[in-house]
């Protein structure tokens, strides 16, 4: 592909942003050169007088060029664009697939030789950090329970036969009843144990003294946990949150404080709970309204689970959690895959 005006090859970039000529000067003067020659042409029939100059140089220029231009301007832009994502593609490509190359055999392999390759093994592996922050593996995961189906993915211990046995079973165990479940102990949701960051959400009412739930859950014995408790109980209540860490099965760095008159909602028993759990940083909403920003770093991971302890009575009727992709296609990704209402609760110690 040549310039129209100069007749020189032009190159693959000068090609994405203009496929007519080399230059902006020489666009330029050749619509210059163009007009000339129309008005000559035009001189040389006789009709100069009916077309005055500076429509002559209209003639070059049809109404809509401009905006035919800009377009152009976007298809380049588009096609530079994807032609830089098809270069990380690829270079991400390359880099894994030099990941299990072996080093040569028998040891010739000279000092010099073995720093330069150390070299390149560490720029490729930062490079390979950097493409997968970029482009991670796999979309965010979401998840959605409505208690009206199988709960088998809900894991906690195998209640005893003594405890079996026992008159107060609905304490300890966990009652489903149209749509909604009344935990008893701690189960924690399965699918969602691998995940390090994300957003729960979930609504329920508290129907004596209490509802608690659980994030960065590992297992039984190592998770965080806050409550809504009801402190004084009457036509409007007093409220508190608390919230405590599990380590190791003991409990620790118990904290509580009153809760706002206005995050009651106009029924006085319904609570739509959001917890944001990032790095180790968790921010606690409660219809609406946020309740609590706290920090801890001694868990890194772990799914989220509901429980009741003893003298406490709560419905849960529904309970979403979608996870944050660290890269800026996980971000792109997650605007795509969302599911249900997202809200974010769930302190940590």
């Amino acid at each position: 592909m040549k310039c129209q005006f100069c007749g020189t090859q032009l190159g693959l970039v000068r090609r994405l942003f203009d496929s007519q000529y080399c230059s902006a000067d020489h666009r330029k003067r050749s619509s210059a050169r163009s007009a000339r020659a129309s008005r000559d042409q035009l001189s040389y029939y006789g009709d100069e007088d009916l077309y005055p100059a500076d429509e002559v140089m209209n003639l070059q220029r049809p109404e809509g060029a401009e905006n035919k231009d800009g377009l152009q301007k976007m298809q380049a832009g588009v096609a530079t664009a994807i032609s830089v994502v098809l270069l990380f593609v690829l270079a991400y490509s390359w880099v894994t697939g030099q990941g299990g190359n072996a080093e040569p055999s028998g040891g010739d392999r000279s000092p010099l030789v073995g720093e330069i390759a150390r070299s390149s093994d560490r720029a490729s592996s930062s490079l390979l950090s950097g493409l997968r922050d970029l482009m991670p593996a796999r979309p965010p995961i979401h998840l959605k329970e409505d208690f009206k189906g199988s709960v088998d993915d809900w894991l906690g211990a195998p209640l005893s036969a003594a405890v079996a046995r026992s008159p107060n079973l609905r304490d300890l165990g966990w009652n489903f009843d149209s749509g909604m479940v009344r935990p008893g102990r701690l189960r924690i949701w399965q699918p969602s144990v691998d995940l390090a960051d994300y957003k729960m959400e979930f609504e329920g009412t508290i129907e004596k003294r209490a509802i608690s739930w659980t994030y960065r859950s590992v297992n039984l014995d190592n998770f965080y946990a806050s409550k809504i408790v009801v402190r004084k109980p009457g036509p409007i209540p007093t409220l508190e949150i608390v919230r405590y860490a599990v380590l190791d099965g003991k409990e620790d760095g118990r904290t509580r404080f009153p809760l706002p008159m206005n995050v009651l909602q106009a029924n006085n028993s319904i609570f739509h709970v959001e917890t944001r759990v990032r790095g180790g940083q968790f921010t606690t909403y409660i219809n609406g309204l946020q309740i609590d920003t706290w920090t801890d770093s001694r868990i890194k991971k772990g799914g989220v689970g509901f429980f009741a302890d003893a003298g406490e009575v709560a419905a849960i009727h529904w309970v979403n959690v979608e996870e944050e992709r660290a890269g800026l296609l996980g971000r792109v990704l997650s605007l795509g895959f969302f599911v249900g209402p997202a809200v974010q609760f769930g302190p940590i110690l």
